[in-house]
């Protein structure tokens, strides 16, 4: 599982970003055992919206 070091990661750090931490780090420890998000498009794309990207 790829995700398994930025999960350990989150679970000894992401608790201290209070408030949020506390919402998001097991939110995204479930994203991530689940077999994370691919942004590949998102970061080859230039960091542009769909939005953005429709009205081209």
């Amino acid at each position: 599982m790829r995700g398994l070091p930025y999960s350990a990661l989150s679970m000894l750090l992401g608790w201290w970003g209070i408030p949020w931490g506390l919402i998001y780090t097991p939110w995204m420890i479930g994203v991530n055992t689940m077999g994370g998000r691919d942004v590949t498009q998102a970061v080859l794309g230039g960091g542009r919206g769909e939005e953005e990207e429709e009205e081209s």
